[in-house]
């Protein structure tokens, strides 16, 4: 899910953005029609709100006044340029565009697409996917598409057109590949087979159940927030069907797919804030079908991470979880099968596993986070997760640096030197490797265990805890706080505008001119980004937000 939202908020801020603007009408804009032309069998459907409320558009004009070249009167122009980029080689622009572009654009990518065996799945056949563009013109978005297949790129296709329904299909082959559109029910109709085309004009007209009949679909929707400017969702039930069937065939058993038929749906809703871009999501599950390690993970109530206080003002960022000790749990009892057999006992030396392992002395709560010392230009980084006992987590720790160091020639245990600060007693052993030394340090304090990149870090982790001057007082941190909840059951923040000036000092000289001007102006207006993950007992939810100012 969290990968999925990090590649679904680039995509899609740049295209809806841009969407956003081609109609910038100030009335409230209306629902999405195009999901009732989607059949049933759609596996992902993703729609672009052209039109949207007018809080919305209010916000996304806010925010692009910000950026360079889409900033009041060039706003236009630049849309304009981007669009005309996107056709070129088409033969099209955006004169041919946007007379006839309606409030909606929607994919729709039918289930056979993930399977393995299906017709789809070979060289020569093209995946079930079908874009649909909403039309206030049917027939300017019909010459649109035929001046199209006149073009630079439909000229290498060989064209001809077919009824189905009453509705005229022109289908090209040849030049690469091959597409067929159709104009119908005041929307064109761009897809890769006859077949997706067909079923979509048989659904228009209720031939067939559209997507809103669909649970998992109005379930998805009832979880995401209704004024958006783009909207994502993956029925996972069909996935993993379609997806299950070809693991299975490979060997793996239905018992280990189990918990991935749990899952039923997933959405992604972008939102326009004045401050910033929102990505709201929900992975929705029947929580019978889970194991009881994952019910118990995620039975662990929202909360505000104390992992936070310990991470210091200037770090770069942080990532932040609860529930450590089930997640270890279930990670080993999900892939321990497949681990060497050896790893248990390593697990055990190292004091991880076992009667007197750490595990049984997690509390839960743990982060780690990137920091920048001062006078510093390499990062520095630091490790914490609390414990229910101070003396178990030192022999934790002590026994693990004696472990590795017995097994390595970098370091060596009996180097160990050791400080106290601030009522902690710091250990460091120095490692050497390429000529280059490192000084891994370790400390307990009030529960929680350090593991820092070094003393110095260790000890800016500990001044971070006892006076309060923590990340949480970062101004763009509590902004990013109060768009995604801190409480939470995962976390992740990045100082977008402190990690672009670090990635600026390390470029040689001649190059920082070309950054300030090529990226600087595109990039200061990012400021920091955060995310977070909240449990519920038949759903989890995401949000993601990035600060804009």
């Amino acid at each position: 899910m969290r990968l999925l939202a990090g590649i679904a908020v680039g995509l899609l801020t740049a295209a809806v953005v841009t969407g956003a603007i081609l109609v910038f009408r100030f009335v409230h804009g209306g629902a999405d029609t195009l999901a009732a032309m989607a059949p049933n069998d759609t596996a992902v459907y993703v729609n672009f709100d052209l039109d949207p409320s007018a809080g919305q558009k209010l916000a996304v004009a806010g925010l692009l006044d910000r950026f360079p070249g889409l900033n009041g009167p060039s706003r236009e122009a630049t849309i304009n340029h981007w669009v005309d980029t996107t056709l070129s080689g088409s033969g099209l622009n955006h004169d041919d565009i946007r007379p006839w572009l309606g409030s909606n654009v929607s994919v729709v990518v039918l289930d056979s697409a993930f399977s393995s065996t299906g017709s789809t799945s070979t060289a020569s056949a093209s995946p079930p996917i079908a874009v649909l563009i909403a039309t206030n013109d049917e027939g300017k978005a019909q010459a649109a598409l035929e001046k199209y297949t006149t073009g630079p790129a439909g000229s290498r296709s060989t064209w001809s057109t077919a009824t189905f329904d009453g509705v005229a299909v022109t289908s090209g082959t040849g030049g690469g590949g091959k597409l067929v559109f159709a104009v119908t029910d005041h929307t064109a109709v761009v897809g890769s087979t006859t077949a997706v085309v067909d079923d979509i004009i048989d659904t228009s007209q209720g031939k067939r159940a559209n997507l809103t009949s669909v649970s998992a679909y109005t379930t998805v929707q009832s979880h995401l927030p209704s004024e958006r400017l783009a909207s994502v969702y993956v029925n996972l039930g069909l996935v993993v069907n379609r997806v299950g069937s070809a693991i299975s065939a490979s060997g793996t058993s239905q018992a280990e797919l189990s918990p991935l038929r749990a899952y039923t749906g997933m959405g992604l809703a972008l939102v326009a804030t004045a401050h910033g871009i929102a990505l709201d999501g929900t992975e929705d599950f029947d929580a019978s079908k889970l194991t009881s390690d994952m019910r118990t993970l995620l039975n662990i109530s929202p909360h505000v991470n104390g992992a936070v206080a310990y991470v210091p003002r200037n770090a770069y960022g942080l990532f932040a979880v609860t529930g450590l000790q089930q997640t270890l749990r279930g990670m080993l009892d999900a892939f321990g099968s497949a681990l060497s057999p050896n790893v248990d006992a390593t697990l055990r030396r190292l004091g991880v596993t076992g009667s007197g392992g750490i595990m049984q002395h997690l509390r839960g709560d743990a982060g780690v986070e990137v920091d920048a010392l001062p006078g510093q230009r390499t990062p520095a980084g630091g490790l914490v997760f609390s414990t229910d006992s101070n003396s178990a987590a030192q022999s934790f720790l002590d026994n693990l640096a004696s472990s590795l160091c017995s097994s390595s020639s970098s370091c060596d245990a009996s180097h160990l030197a050791t400080q106290t600060y601030r009522g902690a007693s710091i250990s460091s052993v120095p490692i050497s490797s390429s000529g280059t030394v490192v000084e891994p340090s370790w400390a307990v304090s009030s529960g929680w265990a350090i593991i820092g990149s070094s003393r110095a870090e260790v000890r800016a982790i500990l001044d971070a805890r006892a006076t309060g001057a923590s990340i949480g007082t970062v101004p763009s941190y509590t902004k990013v706080v109060t768009e995604v909840s801190g409480s939470n059951n995962a976390f992740f923040y990045m100082d977008v505008h402190a990690v672009a000036g670090a990635v600026r000092g390390a470029l040689p000289q001649q190059d920082q001119a070309a950054y300030d001007t090529s990226v600087a102006p595109y990039l200061n207006p990012f400021r920091a980004v955060g995310m977070s993950e909240q449990n519920a007992s038949d759903h989890i939810t995401i949000s993601l937000f990035a600060l804009v100012q």
